[in-house]
């Protein structure tokens, strides 16, 4: 089960081959197809920490709340009625959103909640490497990397609201990184290339040229 959604790069030095429109050009294409049992996949691993053996889309629980139609778009207002609750599912897709988006198209393939890791030891592959707080407020949501040596930050939003690279708010998406620094073992600093992803979801009720989209 396969759905599609709109793509938006900023600030992509080389695009990665699966995002080209032609492989020898550094040119991304406009949409991307999700696989909904990959996403379910990720988004299991996030919320409950371990994976399914065969993730069936069938039983994604935001199924149901999206329109039987090829592009990604949500029934009604959003998910759910109260907007308490639509923003926490909003939320919570979004960052299942990053996980897939970072893994399928970049190979970032180790995943650890902010939390697990802030100010503490991370596992012991990383050679006694730590993310430490160096200023009050918001950190970003993960600790992530490709291999124990290529290691990343990301910060994963999803919402129902307009989003845009020039906004106040991805502007303070943006200052969640410099809340942080990763040192390593010897106590040196390390330099992290940090990833922002944010999903905006489009509704029934949004005119039809509003697409769901990923701006990374």
């Amino acid at each position: 089960m396969h759905k599609t959604i709109k793509l938006s790069l900023k600030d992509f030095g080389t695009i990665p081959n699966s995002l080209r429109v032609e492989p020898k050009i550094n040119s991304p294409v406009s949409e991307v197809v999700i696989d909904l049992a990959r996403l379910y996949h990720h988004y299991y691993l996030d919320t409950r920490g371990f994976a399914l053996p065969n993730p069936d889309p069938a039983q994604f629980e935001h199924l149901g709340l999206l329109l039987p139609c090829a592009e990604l778009r949500v029934r009604g207002e959003g998910f759910g009625v109260g907007a308490a609750f639509r923003q926490h599912r909003s939320n919570e897709l979004g960052q299942a959103f990053c996980r897939w988006f970072l893994y399928e198209h970049l190979s970032i393939t180790y995943f650890a909640l902010m939390q697990a890791v802030l100010d503490r030891p991370i596992h012991p592959g990383f050679s006694g490497m730590r993310v430490e707080r160096v200023m009050p407020g918001d950190a970003p949501d993960y600790f992530c990397a490709k291999s124990t040596s290529n290691v990343f930050l990301a910060e994963a939003k999803g919402r129902m609201t307009s989003v845009s690279f020039a906004s106040v708010e991805f502007a303070s998406w943006r200052k969640q990184f410099d809340r942080v620094v990763v040192r390593e073992g010897s106590g040196a600093l390390r330099w992290v290339k940090g990833y922002i992803l944010a999903t905006r979801f489009a509704t029934a009720q949004n005119r039809a040229s509003l697409k769901s989209t990923l701006y990374l």
